[in-house]
């Protein structure tokens, strides 16, 4: 285990962050299979009701390491890029069947597999200085972590396509209009924010709220399943193009 993915229980309420602070929270190494674990163990917790997802130092997530895809790019590693993004998938995956409320508490940059992670969760609570982009395109990539599915459904596909094809961040209060966000509070409130929400979930019947959880979304795991493989066949493909190979030498380069 990396220590960058921990999980805090307290009481009715685990906490689970994302903790890689030097790199603005990107997943590398095994950080994805610990997350997927994390909630697994929440979900095998019956004290717990309430999940929080956020990241540590005011970033909560900038995505996939891009030293890392720029290695695998460099070695044409294929199938190292396909197990990668299916350990993605089963990160939302464990999300979505998850019996408890998962809040994702934004702060800083939700970007590239950081902004599809946020959107898979129950709950979106964003801090006012944070930004959401779905930045792959930039690196001739497209969105995974089931991001073509997440997205669309909280903003609609017009919006996801803007996001996706431009690759700009939006700002939470343009990100609260459109549905990404569901509340949005002050940098300083967040905490309290969180917790209130947390504990108000908490406090109602777990029976009720996983059978709400299970019947709002009872349709969508086989669509979810169609939309992560759709994803993965996309993104091999985009790791073969020159944009993209041509994008991980260019970061090489930068970093001799």
């Amino acid at each position: 285990m990396s220590g960058q993915i921990r999980y805090d229980p307290q009481g009715q309420l685990a906490r689970i962050t994302i903790d890689r602070v030097e790199k603005k929270n990107a997943f590398a190494g095994t950080m994805r299979e610990e997350l997927a674990f994390a909630i697994d163990r929440a979900q095998n917790d019956p004290e717990v009701r309430v999940v929080v997802l956020a990241g540590a130092g005011k970033t909560f997530c900038a995505g996939g390491d891009l030293d890392s895809l720029a290695s695998l790019s460099q070695a044409e590693d294929l199938e190292g890029a396909r197990k990668l993004l299916e350990s993605g998938g089963r990160v939302v995956r464990a999300i979505r069947k998850l019996e408890k409320p998962v809040i994702a508490a934004v702060e800083g940059f939700a970007a590239g597999a950081g902004c599809s992670l946020a959107a898979a969760c129950d709950v979106v609570i964003a801090a006012e200085s944070a930004r959401f982009a779905l930045s792959f395109v930039k690196i001739g990539l497209v969105p995974d972590w089931g991001g073509t599915f997440f997205l669309p459904r909280r903003i609609g596909a017009a919006r996801t396509f803007h996001m996706s094809s431009s690759g700009e961040p939006i700002e939470a209060r343009t990100a609260r209009d459109w549905g990404l966000v569901d509340e949005l509070v002050g940098d300083a409130e967040i905490e309290k924010a969180v917790t209130e929400r947390a504990e108000r979930l908490a406090s109602w019947s777990p029976t009720s709220l996983s059978f709400q959880k299970y019947l709002i979304g009872s349709g969508e795991i086989p669509e979810l399943e169609d939309a992560l493989a759709r994803e993965i066949e996309a993104q091999l493909a985009c790791f073969e193009t020159d944009e993209f190979r041509q994008a991980m030498a260019r970061r090489r380069n930068k970093q001799s």
